[in-house]
């Protein structure tokens, strides 16, 4: 459970005390590298397939964005 709590603000998006995240800024790489991490870990310590399945569509999903909207040098 603990690599999930880092995730905890996204859960509770709806809140209005979260009105302070920048949602539509916030770094897609290095989110999708974290959902990565999310689904390692549950992969190894819950086994459900379906978490496992969920945060690596959310990890393919934000380091794709990411790189899609990467400023070309």
């Amino acid at each position: 459970m603990a690599p999930l709590i880092p995730l905890a603000p996204m859960l509770v998006w709806w809140l209005p005390w979260e009105q302070w995240i920048p949602w539509g800024k916030l770094p897609q790489i290095p989110l999708g590298l974290y959902f990565l991490y999310v689904t390692y870990a549950a992969f190894h310590i819950y086994g459900c397939h379906w978490a496992v399945l969920i945060s690596f569509g959310f990890a393919i999903g934000f380091l794709i964005n990411g790189f899609l909207q990467r400023p070309n040098p």
